[in-house]
């Protein structure tokens, strides 16, 4: 069966460009207030309203532009856009990242609550949970707001003649307040089911959205020799698949009055709800090794890049000079793993009960298995390791394109250059203008800024890639895209014989008057 969109991966990135593209009135991504700080800011003479109408009025003098247009495609892509998705991990949406929840027994989601893949309403989630009586499970994130820098603290600084000392993440107005909770999984899981009902989901043009899609990444300066059959059952990554057994089997020892000595690798949210879920499993004792500092963030990155604000640093991200500029971005933003504050209080909770030993800015520079694993870290552990039972590393997953089997042919033809392991794409999230293959989630770091791999980035990769879709298929009226389709069949058209895709959308018929790209207006070479 032919398909307009082929949609690869399942997860929250994935729905967001499905529901984006069945959705004929999305909300905006910016509020009116945040559009006028951004142009504020950076004194942009020429806005992208004034950009449209200036396109509209000289497309209007033209005497054949509606011709061939239909009336069902004036408000985006509509029902009739055919639309596949494909995943490996489960044949339901959001079916890799719900188990992999699950596994780790996470009660609720890190970010906020206007972060989600719905097109419609960027306070959908809130609503959600009032309309549903499930308000009660959504967790305030504490010390987000109320801390704000008042204007008016702001007036007595500048009249003491002191400059602000108020760092930026603590400048959210407390009026927001109510946007900064985070909801239960199960909650957020129901929004997203409700989405998938509200729009009736079920190459073309061709979107990826498998997140990471890499394999678990353990750092190189951890040397484990494994030399036996006993090692090698007792060591994994905690998304490899052999973790769940080993966990299971964890359990029963404990069951059976054999409690273990358990070292988890990491420094991030994901090794303190692993070490957290290993102690109420029974494991005896857990040492949580990280190789940098003990960083408590509410977010993997600072609230400046995730806040209703945020267009400020997204402004810089986005009118930086070069990849490798917005690559260097990307990398002080994350910065390395975190915990939240919340989540810290249930650690030290197991420090006090001697049942948890934090080891930070420490790294195991040898181990080797003889009934139990010998470690030595650098430094050296004040009282030293007992011989551990079972090691997990909880170190993240490294995007990396050149690992995506399924793609390597597709690169090595049209020569995709990559950055860091991320593929540099184009401003409309396309491979090139000449290959309609688009990306979203991790891959799409490079447009999409820090948050591409989250909710936070959902939404914003799903709009780009919508506006782009809608004028290669959507906008071109149903029977212009039925004639699209065909040629994509290799079907002959009009007597002219077989045309590619890129040649049947980018004709002046097809050409639209609106300014599909929006992000272009975030470029700033004519300033």
């Amino acid at each position: 069966m032919f398909s307009d969109v082929l949609i690869i991966g399942a997860g929250p990135c994935g729905l967001a460009v499905a529901a984006r593209l069945r959705e004929s009135t999305p909300s905006a991504l910016f509020t009116d207030e945040e559009h006028a700080r951004y142009w504020k800011r950076f004194n942009r003479k020429d806005t992208l309203e004034a950009e449209r109408k200036s396109k509209g009025r000289r497309k209007s003098t033209g005497s054949d532009q509606t011709e061939g247009h239909d009336n069902d495609d004036d408000h985006g892509t509509g029902g009739d856009l055919k639309i596949t998705v494909l995943d490996s991990a489960s044949d339901q949406w959001l079916g890799a990242w719900s188990r992999r929840l699950a596994q780790f027994d996470i009660p609720h989601l890190r970010s906020p609550l206007f972060f989600h893949p719905d097109p419609r309403d960027k306070d959908g989630l809130l609503a959600y949970a009032y309309d549903q009586g499930r308000h009660h499970e959504l967790i305030e994130i504490e010390h987000v707001t109320r801390k704000e820098y008042s204007k008016h603290s702001r007036k007595k600084e500048h009249q003491r003649s002191r400059k602000p000392k108020v760092e930026r993440h603590l400048r959210v107005d407390g009026r927001d307040q109510i946007d900064y909770f985070t909801p239960s999984t199960s909650l957020f899981r129901d929004y997203c089911w409700n989405v998938v009902d509200r729009y009736s989901y079920a190459i073309p043009i061709l979107v990826i959205a498998t997140g990471a899609t890499s394999a678990p990444s353990i750092p190189p300066d951890h040397n484990l020799s494994i030399s036996s059959g006993a090692a090698a059952d007792s060591v994994c990554h905690c998304f490899d698949r052999s973790a769940l057994n080993m966990m299971e089997t964890i359990s029963r020892k404990a069951a059976d009055g054999r409690p273990a000595k358990v070292v988890v690798v990491g420094g991030g949210l994901t090794s303190a709800q692993l070490a957290h879920l290993l102690i109420q499993g029974g494991v005896s004792h857990v040492w949580l090794i990280m190789r940098s500092k003990y960083k408590l963030k509410h977010f993997d990155v600072d609230l400046e890049w995730v806040s209703k604000v945020r267009n400020q640093r997204m402004a810089e991200f986005w009118s930086a000079d070069s990849d490798n500029e917005r690559a260097t971005m990307l990398r002080d933003a994350k910065n390395g793993g975190s915990i939240t504050p919340a989540f810290d209080k249930i650690l030290q909770r197991h420090v006090k009960r001697g049942r948890l030993t934090l080891l930070p800015c420490t790294r195991i520079t040898r181990g080797t298995w003889d009934d139990g694993w010998n470690l030595v870290t650098e430094p050296e552990v004040e009282v030293g390791l007992p011989k551990i039972d079972y090691v997990f590393f909880a170190t993240g997953v490294k995007p990396d394109f050149a690992t995506i089997s399924f793609l390597r042919d597709l690169q090595r033809e049209h020569g995709m250059e990559l950055m860091g392991g991320l593929p540099i794409i184009n401003d409309d999230m396309m491979w090139n203008d000449e290959l309609p293959c688009f990306f979203a989630g991790a891959l799409a770091a490079l447009r999409l800024g820090p948050g591409a791999a989250n909710l936070a980035g959902a939404r914003q990769g799903a709009e780009r890639i919508a506006w782009k879709i809608e004028q290669l298929l959507g906008s071109c009226g149903s029977n212009r895209r039925a004639a699209v389709r065909g040629s994509l069949r290799g079907e002959p058209s009009d007597g002219e014989g077989s045309a590619s895709m890129p040649e049947s959308v980018t004709s002046e018929e097809v050409d639209l008057d609106s300014y599909n790209n929006q992000f272009e207006a975030l470029t700033f070479d004519d300033l």
